[in-house]
């Protein structure tokens, strides 16, 4: 008994060190699937000196499996990440590394309490009522019992950032997603509105519209990331979600989910017509 005790005290003693060491198994990375395909994942959180102007994209080759290297324009956009802090903020961390990008002094936090709408639902019986997404940002992007918001909110908060005097907010929904590479061809990455993980996106809560009075149902599994480039294989996104970093999308699945959330884009541009 006392031998068995023994072998029992230095299992123990072993399940531990090997806890210690190993506290969590690593979350498995997006792979180059149906799904996307990992470009960068290494979280940058400054502004990279060396943005590029206008005109002057970087070509970077891309690792591939079997098939030829291709070259793709992609933009130095500054990568944050909406885990732990901001789990249901993806519009809001998306827009600040747009910011970042242009320079523009701001954080997360700043931009959430000092730029955003926000409102919540509230329940009357069986009866949901709160804000449409285009007018504010449904619960809080720092809770994860929350919904989002629309293209126009962000526009909106942008506005009320010191933007440079040659920027422009342009709205850009409505344009069909092929389109959106001429900016990417200026230098100027844009917001997107798509699905998390490019999921199809499906019917989500339905609640009474406090403005029109009317019921509005949620699109749910809504994302919002930033287009920073593409070849002719894939768009490429710097994803919030998982700390995911750039991300390679196949162009038809990110069309695809694009065209389901009603083809929102934001893209703060040079162009003096933007207004």
């Amino acid at each position: 008994m006392r031998r068995y005790g023994r072998y029992v005290l230095l299992a123990v003693v072993l399940a531990a060190v090997i806890c210690y060491v190993f506290p969590k198994g690593q979350e498995r990375k997006p792979t180059d699937s149906d799904n996307g395909r990992p470009v960068d994942q290494t979280p940058v959180a400054t502004v990279p000196s060396d943005r590029v102007p206008a005109g002057q994209i970087p070509l970077v080759t891309m690792p591939t499996d079997d098939r030829t290297a291709t070259k793709i324009s992609v933009l130095p956009v500054p990568y944050l990440s909406q885990e732990e802090r901001y789990p249901t903020g993806c519009e809001s961390v998306s827009a600040v590394m747009l910011l970042q990008y242009w320079e523009v002094p701001m954080t997360v936090d700043a931009f959430i309490d000092g730029c955003l709408d926000c409102g919540v639902l509230r329940q009357t019986g069986d009866t949901l009522t709160g804000p449409n997404p285009n007018d504010r940002f449904v619960g809080n992007p720092r809770e994860v019992a929350s919904y989002g918001c629309y293209a126009p909110v962000i526009e909106r908060a942008l506005a009320r950032c010191s933007l440079p005097a040659e920027l422009r907010i342009r709205n850009l929904t409505g344009t069909d997603c092929s389109s959106l590479t001429a900016y990417i061809d200026r230098g100027e990455p844009m917001l997107v509105w798509a699905t998390t993980d490019m999921m199809a996106s499906v019917p989500g809560t339905i609640w009474i519209d406090e403005s029109t009075g009317e019921p509005f149902q949620w699109i749910a599994k809504e994302h919002c990331l930033v287009l920073v480039g593409y070849d002719d294989d894939y768009y490429y996104c710097n994803d919030p979600y998982k700390s995911r970093g750039r991300v390679g999308y196949p162009r038809g699945l990110f069309e695809q989910r694009f065209e389901e959330l009603g083809r929102q884009a934001l893209v703060l541009t040079r162009d003096g017509d933007g207004e």
